[in-house]
């Protein structure tokens, strides 16, 4: 990591205020245009793309709840914000908008400069009944047979030693892998139910040993990031959403007019989906993260009723079913905003997340250069917004199709029942698992009572 989230928190929120203060003295379009669009553009991508990286850091378990909150923030200030600068403005005129939104800008500088402040998961300590509890990474170890097996096993026929516990049979979750490879153990990890069945938590594919910026300790590059197939899975789902979302909202107003319902019903379908966007955010969190269903599948639902309720947009005009048709589409989409970053993580890494978040959002900004062209082609060519609808659906089924052949090969290559002979362990395991031999007892008692 060459700059830390935080420093360029601060950066960003410097550099922001400064951008409205110069645009309030701006006199022509090139100055408005350097002040409000580039300087204010460059300022605004950091927290839009990392500030999502940065809560994961501190949650684990929970982690889509705490992102809807995150997330929630933007959504009620963008409500509010808009009623409150028309009144400004027709009190004191633009300079002094101009400036008085500068200094709200400016309170997000102590604001970054506390999170500065704040360390890493690793060197926090929590005061708790127990006493002090300092978060550093530990391994768990294995069951006690299980260790005993895996350093005693001879060679297999495949050249490489077995893991399986002979003594218990047990099969590894594949969920549980995926919460314990490469993570910290905080108050918030998922509890293990049988504490005799602990994994250990760093665990080597056999297909993928470490990466070379793994080993050598630099942050990870884009040439990295590029030979993940899973980069481009996400990619696709996640800028589909972009254009669909962004799109969405610059056409909900001209949709209304086109389906010849009055100025008022259209004033409603905006707030209805503002208003469900934010439920959606704050509400919908919860139901991955108590693990009711996983945030893969929740995605592709939510893609599949999209897809229903964009097509319902295109066909339907009576502005009953307009509205419930619009908080619909707006609970899902801020239900769909909060998954990215986690489902993200789990699947490159933490390392990665910042770095494939920026290409998204970059990729993403490339596709919406397309929406102007795309939107007058339709507006004066075609002489309606239906079938604008009708292809949005159609790209966020693609998407949602891709994403499932992508998990269809995933499962091919690594079956629902994992064994732990099908897995490598790196030399610092081995290591730590006869380390872990002599304390397996002592350490998974107290990993079970988190």
């Amino acid at each position: 990591m060459y700059v830390s989230i935080p420093t360029l928190f601060i950066f960003s929120s410097c550099s922001g205020t400064l951008s409205v203060v110069l645009a309030s003295y701006a006199r022509n379009i090139w100055e408005i245009t350097l002040t409000l669009g580039l300087m204010q553009g460059v300022c605004s991508a950091f927290p839009l793309t990392l500030g999502s990286v940065l809560v994961t850091r501190y949650f684990d378990r929970y982690q889509t709840t705490a992102i809807g909150v995150f997330l929630s923030g933007p959504a009620i200030v963008s409500m509010a914000l808009t009623l409150v600068m028309q009144a400004i403005l027709d009190e004191f005129g633009l300079q002094w908008s101009l400036l008085l939104l500068s200094g709200l800008t400016a309170q997000s500088i102590p604001a970054a400069l506390l999170i500065k402040t704040i360390g890493p998961p690793e060197e926090q300590t929590d005061q708790t009944q127990r006493g002090t509890i300092t978060k550093k990474p530990v391994h768990l170890p294995m069951s006690k047979s299980a260790s005993f097996t895996a350093l005693t096993s001879s060679k297999t026929s495949a050249g490489r030693t077995g893991y399986t516990d002979y003594h218990t049979k047990k099969k590894v979750p594949k969920m549980v892998l995926r919460q314990l490879r490469r993570n910290k153990v905080c108050r918030d990890t998922p509890r293990i139910a049988e504490a005799g069945d602990a994994v250990l938590s760093y665990m080597v594919e056999r297909t993928g040993r470490k990466r070379n910026s793994e080993r050598s300790g630099k942050p990870p590059d884009t040439f990295t990031l590029l030979r993940l197939r899973w980069f481009y899975a996400l990619l696709a789902v996640t800028v589909g959403f972009i254009f669909v979302n962004t799109t969405l909202l610059n056409l909900i107003v001209a949709l209304a007019r086109d389906k010849k319902v009055t100025s008022d019903v259209a004033g409603r379908l905006v707030a209805l989906l503002a208003f469900g966007d934010l439920l959606g955010r704050i509400c919908s969190g919860w139901i991955t993260d108590k693990e009711f269903i996983s945030r893969e599948h929740l995605m592709l639902i939510n893609y599949t009723l999209l897809s229903v309720g964009l097509i319902g947009l295109g066909t339907f005009s009576h502005p009953i079913t307009l509205c419930f048709l619009v908080t619909l589409i707006g609970w899902l989409l801020g239900s769909s905003v909060i998954l990215f970053t986690s489902i993200t993580r789990n699947r490159l890494g933490f390392k990665l997340l910042a770095l494939s978040s920026g290409w998204y959002f970059f990729f993403g900004g490339i596709l919406a250069l397309t929406r102007p062209p795309m939107i007058g082609y339709f507006q004066y060519t075609i002489g309606s917004f239906d079938p604008i609808m009708y292809l949005m659906a159609a790209v966020l089924l693609v998407c949602a199709i891709l994403y499932i052949i992508a998990l269809w090969f995933d499962n091919e290559e690594s079956p629902n029942a994992l064994q732990l002979d099908q897995w490598e362990f790196s030399v610092d395991e081995e290591l730590d698992m006869r380390w872990g031999r002599d304390r397996a007892t002592s350490f998974t008692s107290s990993i079970a009572s988190l």
